[in-house]
């Protein structure tokens, strides 16, 4: 049996070990000498230093920090002039050069596969709207977010391969969840109305929340052979299932109730665990509503009383994304502007609440990039279903891998509902999908019987 995983490793790893302690004693003689001058810049420069050997040494390293930056983002400010770049785009600029230097130093050969083109070519789609946009400042920003989202893809697939899978969804799961304890506490405490983080939109954080899920609910199953494991995954599904509701998201609600609606349906070998992991949950949500009625009742109320005006907004950007695009329909009105012409086209006065987003990712896509980049991303979402569509019951796959490609498809089914309802076209959550689809794709040979006997 063969796997792509098995490339990962770096080739001739005694010539990298030299250079790597070659370079290690240059930079730590020069580092001693300006630390006797500067010693917190010096110490600084040092760790990066330290960090960027360790990421080429081990791919998988750069990997894990750009899945984690997206949870970690919506409630971590980076401090000084690092702030307005934000922790995504540091995060990528750190593991495409960490790869890069991999790649060059052990000859690492990419697989070439289908998606790196797409991923690349809606990157490219993106920076030609901005270069033609009426603000190419603001749109060029925006097109960086989205080249981060490709290379969170491109990594996610390349060296997420193999037993690195769950080793993706674990990093995604555990990161979010912890996230969700500041937010829980700020809601208790009557901080916020709807549970959120310092950063981030309810409904932007809702659909982190709610594609993470499902990975919790695998790792808490039989695929993880330890039981603080399983135990910490568990622990993650509660976090998870209480947090997403008091978001009061609706798409992210829809997501979950679709996906799991549709995993019970396609996917009978599963119906008895996810039955009795629904059971607990709502018994959860129960003690959960119980202990947080008071807080939930004003949330309700709170959110009844703007929900009118929240969909009549939303149909109206809708009905004005739908005409622009009409205007634009190449290239569209370019990255991140979508705010700029609500206003105008709405006589939206200055100071009032406007719509900054389309609130769906599909219409984003289309109005501010063009029906070219669209048609782009629906290629790619639909190739990474067909895949795992194929390979859920694919003989070439373990029990656990199986139960892997049938999660990342569920998992993509919850974000393709949620993401009408939001816009995540710059985000994580699609891209991750799309890389970890890739990833599990990448699996190549015959598996022994004895490997699926838990099936």
């Amino acid at each position: 049996m063969t796997d792509s995983a098995t490339r990962q490793g770096p080739r001739n790893t005694p010539g990298l070990g030299r250079r790597a302690s070659l370079a290690g004693l240059l930079v730590a003689l020069g580092g001693g000498a300006a630390a006797s001058v500067r010693p917190l810049p010096s110490l600084l420069a040092l760790s990066g230093f330290g960090a960027l050997a360790a990421g080429v040494r081990w791919p998988v390293i750069p990997m894990t920090a750009l899945v984690v930056a997206g949870p970690l983002e919506t409630a971590i400010t980076l401090p000084g002039a690092l702030a307005p770049v934000g922790l995504t785009k540091v995060a990528s600029a750190y593991a495409v050069i960490a790869v890069l230097g991999h790649a060059l130093l052990t000859r690492h050969r990419f697989r070439g596969d289908q998606i790196y083109g797409l991923g690349l070519g809606m990157a490219c789609l993106a920076l030609l709207s901005a270069a033609a946009s009426p603000d190419p400042g603001t749109s060029l920003s925006t097109a960086i977010r989205l080249a981060g989202a490709v290379a969170l893809l491109v990594v996610v697939s390349e060296f997420g391969t193999g037993h690195h899978v769950r080793t993706v969804m674990w990093a995604w799961t555990t990161v979010t969840a912890a996230v969700t304890l500041p937010a829980l506490l700020m809601f208790v405490t009557g901080q916020t109305q709807l549970l959120r983080t310092d950063t981030a939109d309810p409904n932007d954080f809702a659909v982190l929340m709610a594609i993470a899920l499902p990975m919790a609910v695998f790792l808490a199953g039989r695929s993880t052979s330890s039981l603080a494991g399983r135990a910490l995954a568990a622990g993650c599904v509660g976090l998870l299932v209480v947090s997403v509701l008091l978001t009061l998201s609706r798409g992210a609600v829809a997501g979950l109730v679709v996906g799991t609606l549709w995993h019970l349906g396609a996917e009978p070998r599963h119906r008895r665990g996810l039955s009795g992991v629904l059971l607990a949950g709502a018994g959860v949500i129960a003690v959960a509503a119980a202990a947080l009625a008071p807080l939930v009742t004003e949330a309700l109320t709170r959110k009844e009383v703007s929900a009118s005006y929240n969909v009549a907004s939303r149909l109206s950007g809708w009905r004005l994304a739908l005409e622009l695009s009409v205007d634009h329909p190449t290239l569209g009105i370019g990255p991140g502007l979508f705010g700029t012409y609500y206003r105008e086209g709405t006589d939206t006065p200055p100071g009032a609440f406007a719509l900054e987003v389309t609130h769906n990712t599909y219409l984003g896509v289309l109005t501010e990039m063009g029906l070219p980049a669209l048609l782009v991303l629906l290629t790619l979402l639909g190739l990474s279903w067909t895949r795992m569509t194929a390979l859920r019951s694919a003989s070439i796959l373990t029990c656990a891998e199986q139960g892997a490609a049938a999660t990342v498809r569920t998992c993509l089914l919850i974000g393709l509902v949620a993401v009408t309802f939001s816009s995540q076209e710059y985000s994580p959550p699609l891209w991750l999908l799309a890389g970890l689809a890739s990833a599990v794709a990448a699996k190549r040979g015959v598996t022994p019987a004895s490997d699926r006997a838990c099936c």
